[in-house]
């Protein structure tokens, strides 16, 4: 995050006038933008959204937190 701060400031670009960032769900992700861009706010895609949710519904199939015969 901060190369590219670095990179956006040297091309006139204002940090402070970042509104939405997209991005992934990575903690290291997260960090970087409250720390370089605290302004701007997070937009996750919806395919990692999914596929977040389906990871959790297969851990707890996986545990036996699912009913039989669904």
């Amino acid at each position: 995050m901060k190369r590219f701060v670095d990179d956006f400031t040297a091309h006139d670009g204002a940090p402070g006038y970042v509104r939405l960032v997209t991005c992934d769900m990575s903690p290291g992700f997260r960090k970087g933008i409250r720390g370089y861009l605290p302004d701007a706010g997070r937009i996750v895609d919806k395919f990692h959204v999914v596929r977040h949710a389906n990871e959790a519904v297969d851990r707890v199939r996986k545990a036996g937190g699912a009913p039989t015969g669904c």
